[in-house]
């Protein structure tokens, strides 16, 4: 997204409130103008976990999935421009929809992601040109967190992030097959 590549990886926190299932419409916020779409692959943590190597990764993966990373972007400059957390941009209510959670984990780091908006490819990439990679992502955070089981980790976007409307239909795949499929409402 054209940021600075940090030592390590930002973090942030989306509460429960904020995961939606395989839902068939997304409620957008009223209280941002500039909303946006980042799809990324997630992975859920299988058991609790603290302070593991990463050749230990794979013992708690449950599995990986994609998500939607919904963020009010006039909330996160006004946060960021004065050096405060991110919390309501990118924690309202519905802004992660996600799909069924597949064990799928033969190859950790060789996803292809993709997303449509209105049926128009508006991301593409794959994991494997992430910055931070599952296994790294799952030891740095196991390092500063206790995890719990079934917690859920997002894992970056791929460029083309931009803003959507009420009525945008968005498609999100991965490894070409469709895992989301729903409108905003």
């Amino acid at each position: 997204m054209g940021s600075k590549v940090e030592a390590e990886p930002l973090v942030f926190f989306k509460p429960s409130s904020s995961l939606i299932q395989n839902p068939n419409e997304v409620i957008l916020p009223n209280f941002s103008e500039e909303v946006h779409h980042e799809v990324e692959l997630f992975f859920q943590v299988s058991k609790d976990v603290h302070q593991i190597r990463k050749n230990e990764v794979s013992n708690f993966i449950e599995g990986i999935g994609i998500g939607v990373d919904f963020t009010a972007r006039d909330l996160q400059k006004i946060a960021k421009d004065g050096g405060k957390p991110w919390s309501l941009a990118k924690g309202f209510y519905q802004s992660a929809p996600i799909s069924d959670v597949s064990s799928q984990l033969n190859f950790l780091e060789n996803f292809d992601l993709e997303l449509k908006v209105n049926g128009k490819t508006k991301q593409k990439g794959n994991t494997k040109d992430m910055i931070w990679g599952i296994p790294d992502l799952l030891v740095y955070l196991s390092n500063r967190f206790y995890l719990n089981a079934g917690d859920i980790i997002f894992t970056g976007t791929p460029k083309g992030v931009a803003k959507v409307e009420k009525g945008d239909r968005i498609e999100a795949f991965l490894n070409n097959t469709k895992m989301l499929d729903f409108s905003l409402k």
